[in-house]
């Protein structure tokens, strides 16, 4: 199937595809001046744009196309919901001289709690000495692991496990397994922890 051609005929598999894709987005986004017929011509482009990197041994031709339209979809929705900086929004500089607690003048990104802006993020910086315990409770489980594993979890400090199944000739397969393994131990080992305070 030649895509290119496709789209050049309205009632072809792709056409339907992307009058289809576009139809759920406006449906399930109610974004404010985000029409059909805008988010079709953005998807047929888009599609224009990939049909070259299409490889008929790697994929059919419907995940394929399933596969650029979700995510063109997903960038034109990341783009319509991205907040706009506005003088609205910003209220005031982080430049700008104030008084801290001391009565010293310093800038005001300086009095801020590095905590309070991650807040929003729902991340928190864990305390030095919950980190402390973690990282004791982790090697206290490294060293229970059989010899195998333990060179897995030594290896995964400094690559991924793609890297390491390439560098040890052996599939991801059982990468993914031995990391099965490993986690199935962890988390025994954190009831276990749990239980006993």
């Amino acid at each position: 199937m030649n895509i290119k051609s496709e789209l050049s005929c309205p009632k072809s598999f792709v056409n339907n595809l992307i009058c289809g894709k576009a139809y759920q987005f406006c449906q399930n986004h109610e974004l404010k001046d985000v029409e059909q017929s805008d988010v079709e011509q953005e998807l047929i482009l888009e599609v224009l744009k990939k049909c070259n990197q299409y490889d008929p041994t790697r994929s059919e031709i419907q995940t394929f196309l399933d596969r650029v339209i979700d995510n063109k979809c997903t960038s034109i929705l990341r783009y319509y919901c991205a907040e706009k900086r506005t003088a609205a929004r910003e209220s005031f500089s982080l430049n700008v001289q104030v008084k801290d607690f001391d009565g010293k003048y310093v800038d005001r990104s300086a009095t801020l709690d590095a905590c309070l802006s991650t807040a929003h993020l729902f991340q928190r910086k864990p305390p030095q000495d919950e980190l402390h315990e973690m990282k004791v409770d982790v090697e206290a489980i490294l060293e229970i692991l059989n010899s195998q594993l333990q060179i897995l979890a030594e290896s995964l400090k400094s690559k991924s496990p793609y890297a390491i199944a390439m560098e040890c000739n052996i599939s991801r397969r059982q990468i993914a397994n031995q990391l099965a393994a490993m986690r199935k131990t962890f988390e025994a080992a954190f009831l276990k922890n749990i239980f006993k305070k």
